[in-house]
């Protein structure tokens, strides 16, 4: 391997790979902004139509079941807490995308050298998935009430997704924070 000396000794090649591994480490920060503001979009229209959904059935005269699990004040308490699971995820991802407008800019500069910024987004994911999961559990208990089978299926779907997201979630937390205990010195981290 060549180097080429430059003006006070710094060999030119070195500085070339500097600035591409910066270039580099810039666009996949990038992307990790762009992936939180899809997320945030996408947690906002699922609990807008969740909290629509829920909301309407709490108003509505809910029939009793044929083979009552549970009774209809637990059916509407299901609900309500549904309801209030969506809100709380629509106003967290509200709140997040101003963050995210706020601070995104030093979050990008910081991304590969401080780890805050992967704990803030692993909280942020986490809590978001869960309300989410968490609202969508209180559905399935209500359509457990007037269908058990499918109900219960669909409780056990709608755990599967939540290991498989927090597995995901942690994954790639693990990932992130090795990166910057190596310097940020592998460019494919992301």
């Amino acid at each position: 391997m060549s180097s080429v000396k430059r003006k006070g000794n710094t060999p030119a090649r070195s500085s070339n790979t500097e600035s591409e591994n910066r270039t580099t480490e810039r666009r996949q920060a990038e992307r990790v902004r762009t992936f939180f503001q899809g997320l945030f979009k996408i947690v906002v229209a699922v609990s807008t139509l969740g909290a629509s959904f829920t909301f309407s059935l709490i108003l509505t005269d809910i029939r009793s079941p044929s083979h009552p699990i549970f009774g209809v004040d637990q059916l509407i308490f299901f609900l309500a807490l549904s309801w209030l699971l969506f809100i709380i995820a629509l106003t967290m991802a509200c709140v997040f995308t101003l963050l995210l407008n706020f601070w995104g800019d030093k979050a990008i500069e910081g991304f590969y050298t401080e780890s805050k910024w992967h704990w803030a987004g692993f909280v942020m994911c986490v809590s978001l998935f869960s309300l989410l999961v968490g609202a969508f559990v209180y559905v399935c208990l209500v359509i457990t009430a007037y269908q058990e089978r499918i109900g219960i299926t669909s409780l056990c779907f709608v755990g599967g997704v939540w290991i498989l997201g927090i597995t995901i979630a942690i994954v790639r937390l693990v990932v992130y924070l090795r990166h910057i205990r190596k310097g940020g010195q592998e460019s494919n981290a992301v």
